[in-house]
């Protein structure tokens, strides 16, 4: 396997990799990928691309001081090059990829763009892999240690898949010599105060506020959150925590009210509630009555596994939403009084409504209130105002589909729908109906039930083009008394409607509404 920066195959379609000194392209599947950790694993099948390899060993964490050759091909040229430097700090540092705080080497050895994935050495052992530079710095190149190297291969060959960094989860503060007093510790004894224990954390139930952690591992903690490591630099508790992997178990040294506990302790990875970032796919979103619903993004959140804070990114301008048109970038914390646990969640919420209402609380208090009915039906003519495709993003879709034609309307039943569909055609009157116009004066008028604004000599062409249509079938949908409530609104495409009975997608023309409901399927279903 190969390993390289998780940025260099971001957003990735096809990757191809190539051997020194050989022009050949050789087909690379992607394994698996370390948001966080800024890593990546390249499998290569062809037996060929591995004749006359010698592959490099993973060293040890290097000390300060320490010569290295950084290996790659940067920017200036299309050969291989080496440029040399020392070790000149190891400490944590914010991963520019992955958005998250991990322990990180820095080098004087020149780097540049295309140095991205390349392995830094100390003789023939691989100490680190180049990924980042500190930007308006000079002779600052930034390595992943080996250490976190080994964490990411390690868990991927365990698991199939990246499993992350553990952590704690919980939140703590630095000891100074009154807060040490109070809690009734020995002027020999140093440690960590706890302030707050995450929800989701194995420790909740066994640790305490305000216990003194003492020790992890039989290693002391400073009263700063550092930990000695012999012949190390002083790295931080997190630090030592986070390279240990899912599921490992490690031993805690307590002081509580002056007595003293050991307990052990399985890590798990930190929940974030709100994603570092995000890669490699689309955005999730939902729109409804103009208002764009997105989770939030934002590092260094934490919350439980699924969970998510759904803010309203922008309003569609409408009639509808006039009032709301400045509610951006506020948090919603409810529909109908129903707390929001994900966009998801949010979705069903609102598209499962059954009152006239629908009711947002926003995290600053205010509310939105809409007409659902009426909000439902403004929802597809504003995506088309707007050219907006879809009303909400591909990963929603699917679960909302397979709602949409189980839910429950009230309506007339589907023999009365055929029969009352027959007839309209037997009168020669389309299923849609025809549209009626209310007179604006300077010549335009407004179509009652699309709400469109046509010029007076354009009525006729208006009432037989596809946006009219779209707009009578929105209407008729929404009123509950149309011989097409036996189908209901697709949230795939505006231009499709979802068959309450068999579940199947039809195109919104009377020429496929009528080949479905005459089609073997659909009579087989009703029983004719």
């Amino acid at each position: 396997m190969i390993i390289t920066n998780a940025h260099v195959v971001a957003n990735h379609i096809l990757v191809l990799v190539i051997k020194r000194g050989s022009p050949k392209k050789y087909k690379a599947e992607v394994k698996a990928i370390g948001r966080e950790c800024d890593l990546a694993i390249l499998v290569i099948e062809s037996k060929e691309f591995w004749e006359d390899m010698n592959p490099l060993e993973l060293g040890d964490m290097p000390f300060l001081q320490e010569s290295v050759n950084v290996i790659g091909y940067p920017t200036g040229g299309e050969n291989i090059s080496v440029t040399k430097g020392v070790v000149s700090r190891i400490e944590s540092m914010d991963y520019a990829h992955g958005a998250i705080n991990l322990p990180a080497i820095q080098t004087d050895a020149a780097m540049n763009p295309g140095n991205s994935g390349g392995p830094v050495c100390i003789g023939n052992k691989v100490v680190g892999v180049a990924f980042q530079t500190l930007g308006h710095s000079n002779n600052i190149g930034c390595l992943i240690p080996a250490p976190v190297v080994k964490h990411f291969i390690t868990g991927v060959e365990k698991t199939g898949q990246y499993v992350g960094f553990c952590s704690l989860n919980l939140s703590y503060q630095h000891m100074d010599a009154q807060i040490r007093r109070h809690f009734k510790m020995n002027p020999e004894m140093t440690g960590i105060l706890i302030y707050n224990i995450n929800q989701h954390s194995d420790a909740l139930n066994i640790l305490k506020k305000y216990d003194v952690i003492l020790s992890i591992d039989g290693v002391a903690i400073e009263n700063d959150g550092t930990v000695i490591i012999p012949n190390r630099e002083r790295i931080r508790l997190n630090d030592l925590v986070s390279l240990k992997q899912l599921g490992e178990t490690i031993l805690l040294k307590i002081l509580r009210e002056g007595k003293m506990h050991e307990f052990n302790i399985t890590l798990k990875p930190v929940q974030r509630l709100v994603p570092a970032g995000q890669f490699d796919n689309n955005p999730s979103y939902y729109i409804f009555a103009g208002l764009v619903f997105v989770p939030l993004r934002k590092q260094h959140i934490k919350g439980s596994n699924g969970e998510q804070i759904v803010v309203i990114s922008e309003v569609l301008a409408d009639v509808i939403n006039v009032e709301y048109y400045m509610y951006k970038h506020l948090k919603v914390n409810s529909v109908n009084k129903v707390k929001v646990e994900n966009l998801k969640h949010l979705c069903e919420l609102i598209e499962k409504c059954c009152t006239k209402d629908l009711r947002l609380e926003l995290g600053d208090g205010r509310v939105i209130i809409l007409d659902h009915q009426s909000a439902k039906s403004s929802t597809s003519l504003i995506l088309e105002r707007h050219r907006v495709p879809w009303a909400m993003s591909k990963d929603l879709m699917t679960d909302q589909s397979t709602t949409c034609s189980k839910r429950v309307y009230a309506c007339l039943s589907l023999s009365e729908s055929v029969t009352m569909m027959k007839k309209t055609a037997k009168e020669g009157k389309s299923l849609f109906g025809s549209p009626t116009f209310v007179d604006l004066g300077n010549g335009r008028l407004r179509c009652v039930e699309t709400g469109h604004e046509v010029l007076a000599g354009d009525v006729e062409s208006y009432a037989r083009n596809k946006r009219c249509r779209l707009g009578l079938i929105d209407h008729a949908l929404s009123q509950g008394k149309s011989p097409l409530n036996m189908f209901s609104q697709c949230p795939l495409s505006r231009s499709k409607l979802v068959c309450k009975l068999t579940g199947d997608t039809v195109n919104k023309n009377e020429e496929h509404i009528w080949k479905h409901v005459n089609g073997k399927r659909f009579l087989h279903k009703l029983g004719l």
